[in-house]
């Protein structure tokens, strides 16, 4: 099969603009997203998912997958995206998101087997990831067992987990790790701006999303489901909405607390991704978008012949 190309950044640097190019350039009917919140149906503003005008009549899998109150984890997302690459395995498989777990369940696995008791660890340190990246979970473990902290493979997510795992259930780690496999050939893009100009990209997005009705479609939500601990409204531009509709913040301290909270996502996101095997990094500023996608692809390019040779 023909590599899969990845696009990955942090929030609000263009990554669905250009995989869509790249798609169309390719020729690729589809991309599949890898966003942890735009799985939700509904969730529309709030995760500025791409509209059918800015999909350009590429199919985007992945998107719009459950209800915010139905569980999706990154076992589920390697799942279903195993399924469509294997489907099609004469595309180039175009995965662009955000959310670094996905990308890694996918490319490299996750082991996944377990009882009840694990297994209810290994969803809330998923949830915790794909929300606040892995330096949250890499706490946890700190405050388990710092012995294994300071020896375990940090930039191996699927072993930090394991070991929270069995740490949390009274079992012992020997601290040895291993390195993890390819489970597809792969080459993930990680396009970046400067920090200043990242932060004032999320700060008009967020004031986008306000004025597209973010405050409208939270309410509409949490009406419907009436439940603020549901993992979805957990989400960044949910949480502090909700905490406004529940009379614990103006919707002004809610609008500057979503820009907050992105732009130290971002930074984890960016953390995240330089841990990541396989990645090349693309400096986005003052790049058009289809200066960009040919930077991709021409690095796309050479990546497959050297993998050819």
């Amino acid at each position: 099969m023909k590599p899969i190309l990845g696009i990955l950044g942090a929030t609000g640097v263009g990554k669905s603009a250009v995989a869509v190019q790249i798609a169309l350039t390719l020729g690729c009917p589809y991309v599949i997203s890898a966003d942890s919140m735009q799985i939700y149906k509904g969730m529309d503003v709030g995760t500025a998912k791409v509209t059918a005008d800015e999909m350009q009549g590429i199919e985007h899998h992945l998107i719009d997958v459950v209800n915010p109150d139905q569980p999706f984890s990154a076992f589920d997302f390697a799942q279903q995206a195993g399924k469509i690459i294997a489907d099609n395995p004469s595309n180039v498989n175009v995965i662009v998101g955000g959310t670094g777990l996905y990308f890694d369940s996918l490319l490299h696995g996750l082991d996944f087997s377990s009882n009840d008791q694990t297994a209810k660890i290994r969803q809330d340190m998923q949830n915790l990831l794909a929300e606040s990246g892995a330096d949250a979970v890499l706490d946890v473990l700190k405050g388990l067992d710092e012995d294994v902290y300071d020896q375990i493979d940090k930039n191996n997510v699927k072993r930090v987990i394991r070991a929270i795992e069995i740490l949390s259930t009274g079992g012992k780690i020997s601290g040895k790790t291993s390195q993890r496999k390819d489970l597809y050939p792969h080459v993930l893009f990680v396009l970046h701006r400067t920090r200043e100009q990242t932060y004032q990209k999320i700060n008009e997005r967020v004031d986008k999303m306000v004025q597209n009705g973010l405050l409208q479609e939270v309410a509409a939500l949490y009406s419907k489901y009436k439940d603020d601990q549901l993992q979805s409204f957990k989400a960044i531009g949910y949480k502090e909405v909700i905490d406004h509709l529940n009379g614990k913040i103006t919707f002004e301290e809610a609008v500057e607390q979503i820009k907050v909270n992105t732009r130290h996502y971002a930074k984890r996101q960016s953390t995240y991704f330089k841990r990541m095997q396989n990645t090349i990094w693309v400096d986005v500023e003052g790049k058009s978008i289809q200066e960009v996608v040919t930077e991709v692809l021409q690095l796309y390019n050479q990546f497959c012949s050297n993998l050819a040779n």
